[in-house]
């Protein structure tokens, strides 16, 4: 009987564990987490630094659509070269020191 307690407890820790993990991708050269089943956030760029950036309002990826909903912290921080950014409304948060 302990050891199907156990065994049930440690199965469900590993559940949990993956039903927690973020899902990361990227589009256009800016990367997104995947904050809820239908939200995202904008976390970094992909490489180099870019000059332009326009934030879309929805993304896709694997035949999902995400609304972008916030910049996180830090997000385009060391972005130096970064010269324009277009934010769309549904942005309802900009992290702290993105830019």
């Amino acid at each position: 009987m302990l050891n199907k307690i156990t065994l049930f407890v440690a199965a469900l820790i590993i559940c949990c564990s993956i039903a927690s993990a973020q899902t990361t991708f990227n589009k256009s050269g800016i990367t997104y987490t995947v904050q809820t089943s239908s939200d995202v956030f904008v976390t970094g760029y992909t490489s180099g630094c870019p000059s332009d950036v326009k934030i879309p309002t929805f993304v896709s990826n694997g035949g999902d659509s995400y609304q972008v909903k916030e910049i996180a912290d830090e997000a385009f921080k060391d972005c130096t070269a970064l010269e324009t950014i277009e934010i769309p409304s549904s942005i309802v948060r900009i992290g702290s020191r993105c830019f």
